[in-house]
C-alpha cells in the first residue's frame, strides 16, 4: 500500500503509530489495573479482569 514511499519514512510513521497508540491505551489501562488494585475483591475482579485483557490486546 505505502511502497511507494522511502523505507526510512515507512519506518518512521510505522513508530509514531506505534507511540501514538501506546500514549492512548496505557493510561486507560493503568487506571483499570489500580481500580483492581484498590479494589480487591473476587466479584469486581470478575469484572475487571476481562476489560483488562481487551485493552492489553488491543
Amino acid at each position: 500500500m505505502l511502497s511507494f514511499l522511502p523505507t526510512p519514512l515507512i519506518a518512521t510513521l510505522a513508530t509514531l503509530l506505534m507511540v501514538i497508540n501506546a500514549l492512548f491505551w496505557v493510561p486507560i489501562l493503568l487506571l483499570v489495573a489500580v481500580s483492581s488494585c484498590l479494589i480487591p475483591t473476587k466479584a469486581v475482579r470478575l469484572h475487571i479482569d476481562p476489560v483488562l485483557l481487551a485493552i492489553a490486546e488491543a
